[in-house]
């Protein structure tokens, strides 16, 4: 009766005292309360009610392990040192399928475990795991400690470190533990009681060495130092780079210049939270191990001490990024552990070495290439942090003993430092140079950093106040109190103070301190105007607020480009810009191609089957030869090519002009090369320098800013672009025509300075008239720069701001101003370039009502004054296709067959195209004419 758990009870008639009620569930029991009496069986009452107890005390688990006991084979264990949820996490960290309070059973066909396991959504849920007993092997005892491998999970996969066929568990008692190891399978390999001793004798060290209390520390100053900044700016997103300039990042500018504290507090600032949580979880994960390897305040001198150097390597790579966090320091830790990992001397077990070198080692490798790939990560850091933990652990690791970590020999700590001292020296010098100087414009602010202060809080209410307004969230009566209490005195505040320092200023920093009192008098009149208005309650003066909105814009847009020129003076010398560094870059980034082009949708390029001594072919040239300078940093040649290209305009073999070939060459390079703004500004800033009194390298930073103006937007209709993505793109544009401005009376002896300020004036909106006259004074000093009528004709299309109306009067004005022998070349150049630029199979002569037979005299006029070009020849038999001039198609055919410009055709109007669409016309020519030679159809 008393084998079965669970059977049918006595009757309460049995003799009484013999019931076993330790075999009944609880509710059997809770049933025999009704029917055992103390009077009729006495005993069995008490050995119920006792039993009861017994229960509530102990719990029916812990019974159910005791009675599972009796049997020889089966033990209670602990699969993991704690319950719930703490024991689920160690569990899944070290690879193990059951958690918490279990049992195992061995019996002849294996070893079953039962504990805990939680679903895929968290819910916990007994259950059992069972191993087969031939797949046991390598069966070690240590104390209670119990640990075997399980074949097959153990493999080659094993071997590197990366599977997981151990399994681990602790008995109730060193008997216990030893029973199980008895009743387990006694296979083992070759050199299994080895490596088991020396991986007992490690782990007993490791537990001398006691907590990582440091790591700890380190981390808890991490957080509490974030919640600090986090409160202190009253925001818990990412920082921006003057808070983080406040709080001790590190800027090499700064660093270098005296304030080398920033390399230590650096170290403990963070962006964001997410990049504080990526790197608490990368210290923790890290530091723990490390620490008790080398010992704590060892480990901790360390920890600076790379954090320090991977500062820098920061500084030394590129003195113009504001770096902040600790992945310096955690780097050099893992340098570090890799170190310690390898080296015969520290006498690391294999079991040990195998279980992290190889995924320690793939992640610091998967760091650094993201690092490289991606923008705004500071991978010197990690490189000097890394280096720096290799180095000095390949010199400190020593290995360890009962007591835990030795200290380092003194011979070892004088060769560490004086190893540290040889970087730090090396280290300074190399980033210490001229280029490394606050410009007027840094030393500016820098001294006035409680003004940028001051005025970005005063910035944050203005937009939280506007806010509130547009959400309803307050009356107007309420937003024109606050403006008037609030925004009027603090402007009023920033613009006396700055008015007061003008005349006080140095010569140098007077126009930085010009564009603050500007900037500040603005905001101020701006907020008197707007608490008038607000008062009224009407948009009467709707019109004189946009202004004042518009002025900000353009002052806050020449700061910003101030800031990003400064930034960029200090990369010349930067080892991350040298020419070495940018040409290899450029390699990696396009396998060693020599040119980097637009997609086709933006127009087509020469192909090797074109005459490579006609015009398109010569500007790609020029192209290619410009971005291969740049890139190596010949700036000679590139001085050379835009002069050059200056002073032969319009005498290339179809009458185009090699300048703009090299601008173009430089906008793809631009555009599609993929490095940043800061990387394109900091290589031009390297042009500047080299020439300084050079107009081209201010000129090219304008098209780097109006390039990036069209990342922010792309190139879709305007229905495609967010409200956020045009509030940006309007922003650059006006970067881009600050700075177009200031170097206007430079810059004007070149008819790029006019070409770039028609896009730009294009691309914000300018009035038909305002880019009428900046292309009339290109026009009138450079006619045969033919790109500014591409340019004016673009702006002149109805899909921008012009009409049928007005393309026709810009025709006859350009061609009534050319001399009288040109002027039907003229008329057909414009018609060809406003053509390709509507659409493939645009015909102007329907849609702009132009004459067939002029166009016909320009192009064959164009044709004669350009012999050698196949491009004119190209461009007339397109036309005559559009238009459907058989006759003039078929008469150029026979020169279509040797004398291809690719550039002229496209996939929708091609040479096969256009046979097809002539195909019975010209079969009836070839019978006319035998003698003709066009193809055969």
């Amino acid at each position: 009766m008393g084998d079965n758990v669970g059977s049918t009870p006595m009757a309460p008639g049995a003799h009484d005292g013999l019931i076993d009620f330790s075999q009944y569930s609880d509710a059997q029991l809770r049933d025999l309360q009704q029917i055992v009496t103390p009077g009729a069986s006495s005993q069995n009452y008490a050995n119920l009610m006792a039993e009861i107890a017994r229960r509530a005390a102990i719990g029916e688990h812990a019974l159910a392990v005791a009675a599972v006991n009796q049997r020889a084979s089966c033990w209670s264990v602990r699969l993991s040192r704690h319950n719930g949820l703490l024991g689920w996490l160690e569990s899944v960290r070290d690879h193990q399928p059951l958690y918490g309070a279990g049992l195992v059973e061995i019996d002849d066909m294996g070893i079953t475990f039962h504990g805990w396991r939680r679903t895929w959504l968290g819910v916990p849920l007994r259950a059992t795991h069972a191993i087969p007993r031939a797949s046991v092997r390598n069966v070690g005892v240590d104390d209670t400690l119990v640990q075997f491998d399980q074949r097959g999970l153990s493999g080659w996969l094993a071997v590197i470190g990366v599977g997981k066929g151990r399994v681990s568990f602790r008995a109730d008692s060193v008997t216990d533990a030893q029973a199980i190891a008895r009743a387990l399978p006694a296979t083992r390999t070759d050199d299994f009681d080895d490596n088991w001793a020396a991986v007992r004798q490690f782990d007993r060290s490791m537990a001398a060495a006691g907590g990582a209390w440091i790591t700890t520390a380190l981390v808890l100053v991490n957080i509490v130092i974030f919640s600090i900044m986090a409160w202190a700016g009253e925001r818990f997103t990412a920082f921006d780079i003057q808070s983080l300039l406040s709080w001790g990042g590190n800027f090499g500018v700064l660093t270098i210049n005296g304030q080398w504290w920033r390399l230590l507090t650096a170290m403990f600032l963070h962006l964001d939270p997410a990049h504080l949580l990526v790197n608490i979880w990368a210290l923790w994960s890290v530091g723990r191990l490390t620490e008790r390897l080398y010992g704590r305040w060892v480990f901790l001198a360390l920890y600076l001490v790379m954090g320090l150097m991977g500062g820098l390597a920061s500084v030394v790579w590129d003195p113009a990024r504001v770096s902040a966090g600790a992945s310096g320091a955690i780097f050099g830790l893992f340098g570090l552990l890799l170190a310690y990992l390898s080296l015969r001397r520290t006498q690391v077990p294999r079991a040990v070495f195998r279980a992290h070198w190889l995924s320690t080692g793939v992640f610091v490798v998967f760091s650094l290439t993201n690092g490289m790939l991606q923008t705004g990560i500071d991978n010197a850091a990690h490189v000097g942090g890394l280096v720096a933990g290799l180095v000095l652990g390949r010199v400190l690791a020593q290995p360890l003993v009962d007591t835990g970590s030795q200290r380092p020999r003194p011979l070892a700590v004088g060769l560490a430092t004086v190893l540290l001292a040889i970087a730090s020296i090396a280290g300074i010098l190399r980033a210490r140079n001229e280029g490394v100087q606050l410009s007027p414009w840094e030393q500016y602010w820098q001294s006035h950093q409680d003004l940028a202060r001051d005025s970005g809080a005063a910035e944050r209410r203005w937009a939280q106040l506007g806010a509130q307004v547009s959400g309803g969230s307050i009356s107007v009566a309420g937003a024109s109190a606050a403006f008037e209490t609030e925004m009027i005195p603090a402007w009023q505040k920033i613009y006396d103070r700055l008015r007061r320092e003008k005349p006080l200023l140095p010569a140098s920093q007077a126009r930085a301190g010009a564009e603050a009192l500007a900037y500040a008098e603005n905001r101020f009149s701006w907020a008197k105007e707007l608490v008038a208005s607000l008062k009224r309650n009407d948009n009467s003066e709707s019109d004189k607020l946009l202004t004042f909105s518009k002025k900000n814009d353009r002052l806050v847009a020449y700061m910003q480009w101030q800031n990003l020129r400064a930034a960029s003076t200090h990369r010349p010398t930067a080892l991350s810009n040298s020419t070495f560094v940018t040409y290899a870059r450029a390699l990696l980034r396009h396998g060693g191609t020599d040119c980097v082009h637009g997609p086709a949708v933006f127009g087509r390029n020469p192909t090797a089957s074109d005459a490579q001594g006609d015009g398109p072919a010569l500007r790609q040239a020029a192209g290619c030869a410009a971005q291969q300078a740049l890139r190596k940093g010949d700036y000679a040649a590139l001085e050379a090519a835009f002069a050059e290209g200056l002073r032969t305009i319009g005498e290339m073999p179809d009458g185009g002009s090699r300048l703009q070939g090299t601008v173009g060459g430089l906008n793809d390079l631009f555009d599609y090369e993929g490095l940043s703004v800061d990387d394109q500004f900091a290589r031009i800033a390297s042009w500047r320098r080299a020439y300084p009194q050079s107009v081209y390298p201010d000129l090219m930073e304008v098209q780097v800013l109006y390039t990036w103006a069209w990342w922010a937007r792309g190139h879709g209709g305007a229905d495609t672009v967010s409200g956020q993505a045009q509030a940006i793109y309007n922003f650059r544009l006006a970067m881009a025509a600050a700075a177009l401005n200031e170097i206007r009376e430079r810059a004007n002896s070149t008819p790029l300075w006019y070409l770039m300020s028609m896009a730009i004036g294009i691309s914000e909106g300018s009035g038909l008239k305002e880019l009428r006259a900046t292309f009339d004074e290109g026009h009138t000093k450079f006619p045969r720069y033919y790109a500014l009528h591409r340019q004016m004709l673009r702006a002149l299309m109805p899909r921008w701001y012009g009409s049928a109306d007005d393309l026709t009067k810009f025709f006859s004005d350009i061609v009534n101003k050319a001399p009288e022998a040109e002027r039907e070349e003229i008329f057909a150049r414009l018609a060809w370039d406003y053509s390709v630029m509507e659409s493939d199979d645009y015909d102007i002569t329907v849609e702009n009502h132009f004459g067939w037979p002029s166009l016909m005299t320009g192009y064959q006029s164009l044709i004669k004054r350009y012999p050698a070009s196949d491009f004119w020849i190209n461009v007339y038999a397109n036309m005559a296709c559009r238009v459907g001039s058989d006759l003039e198609y078929i008469k150029l055919r026979p020169d279509l067959s040797t004398r291809v410009s690719s550039i002229v055709w496209s996939d929708k109007i091609s040479v096969a195209t256009c046979d097809k669409k002539f195909e019975r016309p010209m079969k009836r020519y070839r019978q006319d004419h035998p003698d003709w030679h066009g193809p055969a159809l």
